[in-house]
């Protein structure tokens, strides 16, 4: 249909008997399908005469997300919008011999290709850069992550290697034992070559059994996949690949919402996705290989904004954004994407994890077994409320998984009478907010601003909060909470602190009150409810070193931990060393370190691990957000503008309000903002 004046757009007419030419078909791969069909209806109206068909295709998915446009365009242009996406055709795909053909020929042309060592490695993984590193982790994200727990860890990773290193082989392009031992030991750590080896030569022979997934060409020594192995690999690697995808376009929703000009440039909208893409896997990378180090010295892995500043700055002739904004759009993908790109991630952290134990030890199940089992926990305030907050919310939730998980895997959960008091104040604090209709500072406490977030009215607080207490004895009410609902008990640590050292209470008492100033100083907080504050963080902090005694299991075995989201924890155990003169292993563990040890502890069980694998990966980046106070009355508005909205809708119309507070002219400086556990009172 190509012209010299142009073809005004269309890619085809479809034959009709009166060669009016009254349909239209447009072929497109744009991701703004919506604009683009919006400039393609206005110039059909020029058309003469008027078009009534408009066949719109494309490789996008679009389903019901076209809906109101068909009915806009139909209601103003009286032009029927008839929308063939991805779906359409592969839903299509087997419906006919000829059919079936062409896709087949299309798969060999195109797909195949994408699968080749080649093709793998430009695809997947942008946080590695060697070729072997980037197949083995698609076959560790293949074939390892989902695997039988009951099976040894060790021995299932060297066999993903070897088959990551004979990728796409054949009868004819079969690799010798020593170049299979080459590449592996090229990428993995290992103290002693013959060790490597001797792992690598079991792996061998366990996959060339009768009718294995490898075959042995004996007379040479020569080994290549099995067919049916090339072909199970192959539907793997398409899965993962439509998973990366996926989550690509979860990237670009998110940028859409911050920048749409941007997403709809289909040059750079694209380096701006795949740019962000990159810096969230650096991040995923750098936190398995913390976690890999920490099982070692006990220094918990985190995701830092340092971290993710610097990654942002390096990467920002591609992303195209400033690192605020670059920032928000990971924040959204971490928080609020699709339950398959949240499962993704947690594949893409677990499988950068093992990559980064494999690369550190050739022995990862000796390595796995230094990971505590059973184990006592004690609760901190700043777990406990959004624990609490989660009541909020249907369905599985980050905090309950965790709760649950803990419990299938026999670890006990405690808190203490001082924690207990703590969410007490905050809930008073809470009332007295909701009541007087403002606060005394710029953000609303944490459990007022989540029920308000969730679409609900101020007013209505007070009653939910009773689900947690009553007005007689509130404190044995949130106790009994606490227990009957999570199986969290009270018990106190105080005789433990009292039987420490003098020198470790005073050094710990120093660390708490210095910090705790630091936080609160220009709050207003009397010295009476810090002195408690530092009290209730010795208790916890102390006490958990104390019930651990002189007993050195590694830094990952200990039984007793204290479980807290509070950044000052960290810095805790440094504090203890310099004033003490001797190391003094952290007590501390925060929810994400948690969760890895629990997925990768060897026999965790299943339900437990299924659990943890909802759990947010990069908690650390994923803030909570600051809401100004003044916000509440923009929940006012909004209801009385629609009185009927759904709590959903209002929780997202309260949402762009806030980012666009945050990004717009009415934004606040967040790159100091507290966190909760200055919201603790």
């Amino acid at each position: 249909m190509a012209r010299a004046a142009g073809d005004e757009g269309r890619d085809a007419d479809i034959f009709d008997v009166d060669a009016a030419g009254r349909i239209k078909l447009q072929y497109s791969v744009t991701v703004a399908w919506r604009s683009k069909i919006q400039a393609t209806v206005k110039r059909l109206k020029d058309f003469k005469p008027k078009p009534t068909h408009l066949i719109y295709v494309t490789n996008q998915e679009i389903g019901p997300e076209a809906d109101d446009l068909k009915r806009d365009i139909l209601a103003a242009e009286n032009i029927v919008l008839d929308i063939r996406d991805r779906s359409y055709f592969l839903d299509r795909r087997d419906h006919t011999v000829a059919a079936r053909a062409a896709s087949e020929v299309l798969e060999q042309k195109f797909v195949a290709p994408l699968l080749t060592s080649q093709g793998i490695a430009h695809s997947v993984a942008p946080a590695l850069t060697a070729e072997e590193e980037r197949i083995a982790f698609l076959h560790i994200s293949i074939d390892l992550i989902e695997r039988d727990r009951s099976r040894n860890f060790s021995k299932d990773a060297y066999e993903s290697l070897v088959l990551a290193v004979l990728h796409g082989t054949t009868h004819e392009t079969a690799l010798h034992r020593n170049e299979i031992r080459d590449r592996i030991c090229s990428f993995v750590h290992a103290d002693s070559r013959h060790q490597l080896d001797a792992r690598i030569d079991s792996a061998l022979e366990r996959l060339t059994k009768k009718r294995g997934t490898v075959k042995h060409i004996r007379s040479t020594d020569y080994f290549h996949i099995a067919f049916e192995e090339t072909e199970r690999i192959n539907v793997g690697a398409e899965k993962f690949l439509e998973q990366e995808t996926a989550f690509e376009e979860d990237i670009r929703a998110a940028l859409y919402v911050v920048d749409s000009d941007l997403a709809d440039d289909e040059v750079k909208g694209k380096q701006s996705v795949q740019a962000l893409r990159e810096v969230i896997e650096k991040l995923l990378l750098d936190y398995g290989e913390q976690f890999t180090a920490a099982i070692a010295t006990g220094n918990a892995p985190e995701a830092t904004k340092e971290k993710l500043e610097h990654l942002l700055t390096e990467m920002s002739f591609k992303t195209h954004l400033s690192n605020v904004a670059a920032a928000e759009i990971i924040e959204m993908v971490l928080t609020q994407g699709t339950e398959e790109t949240e499962a993704h991630l947690r594949r893409l952290l677990d499988s950068y994890t093992v990559l980064a134990m494999l690369k550190s030890t050739p022995d990862v199940q000796k390595a796995l077994r230094k990971v505590f089992s059973g184990g006592q926990i004690w609760l901190d305030t700043s777990v406990i409320l959004p624990l609490m907050a989660e009541e909020l919310y249907t369905g599985n939730t980050p905090m309950h998984d965790l709760v649950t998980a803990c419990r299938l895997s026999d670890t006990r959960l405690f808190v203490t009478t001082g924690v207990i008091e703590e969410v007490n104040s905050h809930l008073t604090r809470c009332v007295s907010t909701a009541r007087s209709g403002g606060s005394n500072s710029y953000r609303l406490p944490f459990l007022l601003k989540e029920y308000i977030t969730a679409g609900n009215t101020r007013t209505g607080f007070v009653k939910w909060q009773e689900n947690f207490r009553g007005t007689e004895n509130p404190l044995l009410d949130i106790e009994e909470y606490l227990r009957d609902e999570f199986g969290i008990v009270r018990k106190d640590l105080k005789d433990e602190v009292d039987q420490a050292s003098q020198e470790l209470r005073i050094a710990a008492q120093d660390y708490w009150r210095e910090e705790q100033q630091k936080r609160r100083g220009d709050s207003g907080i009397d010295a009476a409810s810090l002195d408690r504050l530092v009290a209730h963080d010795v208790e916890n902090s102390v006490g958990v070193i104390q019930l651990r005694g002189r007993r050195n299991p590694g830094p990952a075995g200990y039984q007793h931990w204290w479980l807290t989201t509070d950044r000052l924890g960290k810095g805790l155990s440094s504090a203890l060393e310099l004033s003490l003169g001797e190391p003094i292993a952290s007590p501390v563990i925060d929810p994400g370190f948690l969760v890895q040890l629990l997925r990768f502890r060897p026999y965790s069980p299943e339900e437990a691990t299924a659990a943890l694998g909802r759990f947010p990966v990069l908690l650390g980046l994923a803030k909570m957000d600051v809401i100004p106070s003044d916000m509440m009355d923009v929940v006012e508005e909004i209801r009385n503008e629609i009185p009927t909205l759904k709590p959903r809708l209002i929780q997202r119309r309260l949402r762009d309000e806030v980012n666009r507070r945050k990004t717009g002219e009415y934004a606040e400086p967040t790159d100091d903002a507290p966190g909760l556990a200055d919201d603790i009172a």
